[in-house]
């Protein structure tokens, strides 16, 4: 949403008070990345313990472990984003305004990963029903 033709916003200080100049866009980055992080109330929190309830239901205490030391480890480096998005910047970044229809799928998402976080029971209805739908389902 925020590189142009001339300009690809592909380094991390690229984005060096985002948090501060598009408030919008910076909390939604930053929810996303807390999100990849396994916080509360995220539908990534959800996700990691699921994950992690199954492995320890079936006795995959290694499996389970290795998980978690690499959930500390890249929760790490998204909350190093988060740093960067809400730190002074260098220098004035011209930043090309976002589309409409962007900022409101944005916004359709940001709140869909909150409201699953602390209510998952339709997604998780809706995946059974999936599995048991699938030919060869379990």
């Amino acid at each position: 949403m925020l590189s142009t033709p001339d300009q690809e916003l592909d380094e991390l200080d690229s984005y060096r008070g985002l948090g501060f100049r598009r408030p919008w866009l910076g909390a939604a980055l930053a929810l996303m990345m807390l999100s990849l992080a396994g916080i509360p109330p995220t539908i990534g929190f959800m996700a990691k313990f699921y994950i992690f309830a199954a492995a320890a239901q079936s006795g995959l205490w290694l499996l389970l472990v290795i998980g978690v030391l690499n959930s500390g480890l890249a929760a790490y480096y998204y909350l190093r984003v988060l740093v960067t998005l809400y730190r002074q910047p260098e220098s004035e970044t011209a930043w090309r305004s976002a589309p409409v229809a962007s900022s409101i799928a944005l916004g359709v998402l940001m709140v869909l990963l909150v409201c699953l976080g602390i209510y998952p029971m339709p997604l998780i209805s809706l995946t059974q029903a999936a599995s048991q739908w699938w030919p060869g389902g379990y």
